[in-house]
This record gives structure tokens, C-alpha cells and sequence, in this order.
């Protein structure tokens, strides 16, 4: 499931890429960074949540991502970034109201329908205890819910 879960990271930023392309004319974007910073935040807040963050938590950012934190790494990001403050936690990500406004001007939710069964397949990753399916439960809420305010598609 992890090498599934690297390779839809994979794919989503290729297409993040391309959308802009498509839409905004240009070769060269931010986009697939952007969501890589928020995926990064995203399942880090997911491993935090429980209050530990275990190996298990570390090697699957890690493979996800391409990356290699150390579990020292990613608490001390946690306190530097402030990433389980409330405010934090319940702010649609910057690359998705990116991604949301660009298929509006396109008509077409696929690639924000991927990425929302994506978030979808990590919380199974790390949904163990009632605070990190509460935080799943509200985040993909409030995703949808913005998605939905600028005119996307369910």
C-alpha cells in the first residue's frame, strides 16, 4: 500500500503540473510544491496527532515522500511550524485552493477527486485513535466544503 501510496504522490504532482500548464499557459509551476509542502503537513499532523511519533510513522512520510526525516526531524518541524494548532489544522491547504480554482476555470474535479481519495487512503494510514479521525473527519469536511464554495464538483 505505501508503493501504491508513492506512486499516486508521484502522479498527482505530474498532473498538478500539467493542469497549471493547461490552464495558466505556463511550463513551470509552484503548484506541485506547494502540495508537496501541504501533503508533507498533512501526513505529519496525521502521525502527530496521537502524540507519538513512531518508526512506523517516519517510514511511511518517508516513502511517500522520497524523503528520509528522522523522528527528530519531524518534532521539531511540528513545534517550529506550529502544525497542530487549531488554526493550522483547520485551513484548507494553499495547493488545493490552487488546484480547486484552476478546475473551476476548466470545468473538470478529477485531479481534486484524486487527491481527496488520496487523503482519503493516507488517513487509513494513521486513523487509529478518535483525535486523528476526528481531525480526518473535519479536514476533508472543510475541503470539500471550500471546493464546493467556489463552484467544483462533488
Amino acid at each position: 500500500m505505501l508503493m501504491e501510496m508513492s506512486l499516486n504522490y508521484s502522479i498527482i504532482c505530474e498532473r498538478l503540473d500539467e493542469l497549471n500548464r493547461v490552464v495558466k499557459f505556463k511550463k513551470r509551476s509552484r503548484l506541485s510544491k506547494d502540495f508537496t509542502e501541504d501533503l508533507q503537513n498533512y501526513l505529519i499532523i496525521m502521525s502527530a496527532l496521537d502524540g507519538y511519533i513512531s518508526i512506523d510513522d517516519v517510514n511511511q512520510i518517508n516513502l511517500i515522500l522520497g524523503t528520509s526525516w528522522t523522528g527528530i526531524e519531524i518534532k521539531s518541524y511540528v513545534e517550529e511550524k506550529h502544525i497542530l494548532d487549531e488554526e493550522f489544522m483547520s485551513t484548507v491547504p494553499s495547493s488545493l485552493k490552487q488546484v480547486f480554482a484552476l478546475e473551476n476555470k476548466i470545468g473538470n474535479s478529477q485531479l481534486s477527486d484524486f487527491i481527496i481519495s488520496f487523503f482519503n487512503k493516507i488517513a487509513e494510514l494513521f486513523s487509529v485513535n478518535t483525535r486523528q479521525i476526528d481531525f480526518y473527519n473535519k479536514y476533508i469536511s472543510l475541503i470539500r466544503d471550500y471546493r464546493e464554495g467556489i463552484g467544483g464538483n462533488e
